[in-house]
């Protein structure tokens, strides 16, 4: 059985949030907000009052990325054809306006960057942080140009093994940097965020406010199966109570915290980059590894898994490929019935066919992670 297309671009397309952004002025009014009547005069007198971009004047804004939005991101060109990117977060998720999100969360974001910044492999595929407002929730970051990020694996793309190899490479050397100063990188409202859509919500009933029959027709049945398994809810709820507690235990690591297709850049030339950080906190590495296998796996590009998997051990990290698994298995059961669905076209991937494999899969990887491998 073919599912609906049509809702998947629904639900994970751009929304007009202009009643939103309203509400924050108003109980706001001294903050500069980003939006979709933004002049660029606006933009030109605020990046001067910042410092940011002296002597540069700008001559235009456009949207900085269609789908997966947590944050109002904007691309600022200036006169002299540079540009830069504006990221700012707000008290809701940009993509879901009725969904709260922490506010402060940027400041996750240019702390990640700030603490990354003297290891060179990493700096070499992250954009360059140029400025940080907190009192706007802004910052403005190095423009990577208008290069398409490995979403377009969910049009059924398949990704080259020397990419998954580099990305494998950059997230076994950030689990492996060692970090001293750890303030500012606590960021318990999203790691909030992320136990409710990912661990907690897609398995009630509703999960989380989608309409699974819309997406695809049976797919509410094959959640419904899922939701009663007494085995699976018990195993996902160790999986996130390990999420939650681990900042202070031995073996913790700073995370990307968000590590999957959108959030990997793939520029013209050169190696893929690495983006969107305000998910960052430390915790357990096999959290980060387990989403970025998961998406993998459910875009069919498992010579891809392998290849990432394999760089990223070369790294010699600390890690259980065992609890790797589990949370892989976890990231693809969420996609596939929480709230957070993936604009899947291809048809091979919105079948109800493809989703229930997926799902019996997730169930396999979560409670006998031993037989899956990568």
């Amino acid at each position: 059985m073919e599912c609906n297309t049509a809702t998947h671009k629904k639900m994970t397309g751009s929304v007009d949030n202009r009643k939103e952004l309203a509400e924050l002025h108003a109980q706001y009014p001294n903050m500069f907000i980003l939006g979709p009547d933004t002049t660029p005069d606006q933009v030109d007198g605020y990046l001067g009052e910042q410092g940011w971009c002296p002597g540069r004047k700008v001559a235009s804004l456009e949207a900085a990325g269609e789908v997966f939005n947590m944050n109002c991101t904007v691309r600022v060109k200036f006169a002299d054809d540079s540009s830069l990117i504006l990221k700012q977060s707000r008290p809701f998720v940009e993509r879901y306006p009725a969904v709260e999100a922490p506010f402060e969360r940027v400041n996750a974001e240019a702390r990640f960057y700030s603490l990354i910044s003297s290891n060179a492999g990493l700096t070499e595929m992250t954009p360059k942080l140029i400025g940080h407002d907190r009192s706007s929730y802004i910052i403005a970051l190095q423009d990577l140009g208008k290069s398409s990020d490995w979403g377009k694996l969910y049009a059924g793309g398949a990704m080259p093994l020397e990419p998954a190899a580099a990305l494998g490479k950059w997230l076994g050397m950030l689990h492996t940097m060692e970090v001293t100063e750890r303030e500012g990188m606590e960021n318990t409202g999203m790691k909030a965020l992320t136990r409710d859509h990912v661990f907690d919500l897609p398995l009630q009933e509703g999960g989380g406010g989608v309409d699974l029959e819309a997406v695809c027709e049976g797919l509410e049945g094959e959640a419904k199966v899922l939701r009663g398994d007494e085995e699976f809810a018990k195993e996902v709820a160790v999986l996130r109570d390990m999420y939650l507690n681990s900042a202070d235990k031995p073996g913790a690591v700073l995370l990307h915290g968000d590590f999957f297709p959108a959030s990997w850049m793939d520029p013209s030339s050169g190696p893929p980059c690495v983006i969107d950080t305000e998910f960052a906190h430390f915790g357990v590495p096999e959290f980060d590894l387990g989403v970025a296998l998961g998406h993998l796996t459910l875009t069919n590009n498992t010579p891809a898994a392998s290849a990432l998997y394999a760089a990223y051990a070369a790294a010699k990290p600390s890690v259980s490929p065992r609890l790797a698994t589990q949370y892989a298995g976890v990231e693809i059961m969420r996609r596939m019935i929480g709230l957070a669905q993936l604009p899947l076209s291809s048809p091979e991937l919105v079948t109800l066919e493809h989703k229930s494999k997926m799902l019996r899969l997730a169930r396999k990887m979560v409670c006998t992670p031993e037989v899956v491998t990568f």
